[in-house]
């Protein structure tokens, strides 16, 4: 076994992987971490895209938790099912991505929405083993996370329009989005540099609105279509998303409302900086 460590991991920071294995060396892990901030509209949680590479053989890989805080990841804490990834048998090429986690939680098991994601400033990490004969295994891969809330509108919230009977609700995000604020040189952040935004709900049509938090100005908006069913909600799903490319001199803020009056549920927001 060998550890590595990727360290945390950031939206719009990608992470590279990659060894040998053989038969001195069965398995690698790698460990890393989630930033520690929360969202002011919901849960907030963590996913990543992750781009496998493998031209040598298959190989088996596996997600944990270091549930206990010993610095030490072992069998009892992986989280949901392991995947084999054999490009000889799953595909015509070599090239596989997958999501953690959800790609590890099983079927025909109810998890809740909070279990589908990585969690806030939680220690993490992922084993690639090597699977069957041959050897030398090559692997090589790059981890891509971005930041998803779970948020939900309710009667509650603020509203615009006219009256009682006409109103359409939203929530509004800044510095909660993302961990930090949306501007040019926040974080790294830099001008022309893209943010993809994406929301979608099985309760209500969402729409997003990008505006300048000094000014109040919307700079951008969303149209609507009806796609797939998000994590964690049921029934017919309405999706929007959007590509923010950031200039300078402005402090960007996010609003998702209803497109329909008197509309409220739950929703998913997803945000990545496009590296």
């Amino acid at each position: 076994m060998t550890i590595f460590s990727l360290g945390q991991l950031v939206s719009g920071i990608s992470k590279d992987f990659g060894n040998d294995l053989n038969l001195s060396n069965s398995f690698d892990q790698y460990s890393f971490s989630t930033p520690n901030y929360t969202s002011e509209n919901g849960f907030l949680g963590f996913s990543v895209i992750v781009d496998l590479l493998t031209l040598t053989g298959p190989v088996d890989i596996v997600i944990g938790q270091d549930f206990n805080s010993n610095g030490v990841f072992d069998g009892n804490e992986f989280i949901g099912n392991g995947i084999t990834f054999d490009p000889e048998v799953l595909f015509s090429d070599e090239f596989f991505q997958f999501f953690i986690p959800i790609d590890f939680l099983a079927d025909d098991v109810e998890y809740s929405d909070s279990q589908s994601y990585l969690e806030p400033g939680q220690n993490y990490f992922l084993q690639v083993e090597k699977s069957g004969g041959g050897s030398v295994t090559t692997y090589g891969g790059t981890l891509f996370p971005y930041v998803t809330v779970l948020g939900e509108i309710t009667t509650d919230d603020d509203f615009y329009c006219c009256n009682s009977n006409s109103r359409y609700y939203y929530d509004e995000f800044t510095d909660d989005l993302l961990g930090q604020e949306i501007r040019v040189g926040v974080g790294g952040l830099l001008t022309g540099q893209e943010i993809l935004l994406n929301v979608a709900s099985g309760d209500f049509q969402p729409i997003l609105i990008v505006f300048d938090v000094a000014t109040g100005k919307v700079l951008q908006a969303t149209d609507t279509n009806a796609e797939g069913i998000p994590p964690g909600q049921s029934g017919v799903s309405f999706e929007a998303s959007l590509f923010l490319s950031l200039e300078a001199g402005i402090s960007y803020g996010v609003s998702v409302e209803t497109l329909e009056s008197g509309a409220t549920g739950g929703y998913v927001v997803n945000a990545a900086v496009i590296p």
